[in-house]
């Protein structure tokens, strides 16, 4: 990475920081939601540009940033509205009115879609790299967390549905505690189908017609999807362990 690299994008974030502030300001001024949602959304995405900063100089082996990322930047900026509105549901608990949750809804949406451009568009430029993958795996998990918190606070389905955001930090904590599970996966489709329809489902639990007990019936099954997901790979991981200590010397 070179140091050009770094400033385009401490530039791109303090770019997404400004927008953040001003979106999270003129959201608040036109909704219910006051200082928690700005000060969660301002937060957030603070932390989220702190770590891109952190994690781009070992991780981005290219001369330029990318378009990819700075769409992923986008999508973190999103992300990190939808935590300031999580954030405020949590703290406030108060009705909700139709044009928030329609509002929360299209945020996630737009954020969903983008979700769909960024690996393109690295593959596009030729600007792949491990940061741009985790990257864009952080901020997925980001919004999937406040999603289902939003979704358990919103009265959608119980709080189990908050399982769902947990799955990819109690993954990686308890890779602390066993190093197999640290080891490389493969790509698989059925990880990618599992996550885009968990964030399907949880978005569309934001919009005000959908309700129990359908709400809870898609997050359940949503979720039974991932957690599947995940078991799978920690089963694949902890055998291709048992396959090398059987391998002869």
């Amino acid at each position: 990475m070179t140091a050009d690299v770094k400033r385009t994008a401490a530039a791109w974030a303090a770019i997404g920081a400004l927008g953040v502030v001003l979106a999270a300001t003129a959201v608040a001024r036109a909704s219910p939601l006051g200082a928690i949602f700005v000060a969660g959304a301002v937060g957030g995405y603070t932390l989220g540009g702190a770590w891109v900063l952190r994690h781009i100089r070992t991780g981005h082996p290219h001369a330029r940033f990318g378009a990819a990322n700075t769409v992923t930047l986008m999508r973190m900026a999103l992300a990190a509205l939808s935590v300031g509105i999580m954030l405020d549901a949590v703290v406030v608990q108060g009705p909700v009115p139709d044009g928030l949750a329609w509002g929360a809804f299209a945020i996630a949406a737009l954020g969903l879609a983008l979700d769909g451009i960024d690996g393109p568009l690295a593959r596009c430029q030729n600007l792949e790299s491990a940061f741009g993958a985790r990257f864009d795996m952080e901020v997925d998990a980001a919004l999937i967390l406040a999603l289902s918190v939003l979704a358990w606070a919103w009265g959608k389905c119980g709080a189990w549905v908050i399982v769902g955001g947990l799955l990819r930090y109690a993954f990686v904590a308890a890779g602390t505690v066993w190093p197999v599970l640290t080891g490389p996966l493969a790509p698989s489709f059925r990880r990618k189908v599992a996550a885009v329809v968990q964030g399907a489902t949880l978005t569309a639990l934001a919009a005000p017609v959908i309700t129990p007990p359908l709400s809870s019936v898609a997050a359940a099954a949503a979720l039974a999807l991932l957690v599947y997901s995940f078991a799978v790979d920690v089963f694949r991981l902890l055998r291709s362990r048992r396959a090398s200590y059987s391998r002869p010397a």
